[in-house]
C-alpha cells in the first residue's frame, strides 16, 4: 500500500475543446484581420467575396461578435467594418475607422515598395495612386 500524499483528479465537461489562448493571441488575431481586410480587392467578384467570407469564418469567428455581417462590397468598406468591431470589443478605441488612409497605411500593402520594385509599368499605377508615391 503506498502512502504519502493522495493525489486526485478532477475533470471537468466542456464544450469549449480548444486551448486556452495566450493574452496577446486576441491582439494578434485583430492586427490579423485587419491586414487581411487591408489586402481585399477594390472592387471584388462573388468569388471573392464569398472566399473572403469563408477566410473571415474560419480564422476570426472566435473574435467576432454572434451574428456579425461584414460589408464585402469593397476594400474600404471592409477594412472600416473590420476595424469598428475591433474598436466595440476594445476597451479604447484603437482605430479611427474613418481615416481609411491612415488604415491602410497601417495595414495595407506597402506601395512604395511595389513602386520601386514594379517601377513605372503602364496602366499598373493611375493618377489617382501618386499620393502613395512621393
Amino acid at each position: 500500500m503506498l502512502e504519502g500524499p493522495t493525489l486526485r483528479l478532477s475533470i471537468r465537461a466542456s464544450t469549449d475543446l480548444r486551448p486556452p489562448e495566450r493574452a496577446s493571441a486576441p491582439n494578434a488575431s485583430w492586427a490579423g484581420l485587419m491586414r487581411d481586410c487591408a489586402f481585399y480587392f477594390d472592387a471584388p467578384t462573388v468569388d471573392d467575396q464569398v472566399t473572403m467570407k469563408r477566410k473571415l469564418q474560419r480564422e476570426y469567428d472566435g473574435i467576432l461578435p454572434e451574428g456579425w455581417r461584414p460589408a464585402l462590397m469593397n476594400r474600404k468598406s471592409l477594412l472600416q467594418w473590420a476595424c469598428t468591431q475591433q474598436n466595440e470589443a476594445s476597451a479604447a478605441p484603437v482605430d479611427n475607422c474613418e481615416n481609411y488612409s491612415t488604415l491602410l497605411e497601417n495595414y495595407g500593402p506597402n506601395y512604395d515598395t511595389l513602386r520601386s520594385k514594379l517601377g513605372d509599368v503602364r496602366g499598373l499605377w493611375s493618377d489617382n495612386d501618386a499620393r502613395h508615391f512621393n
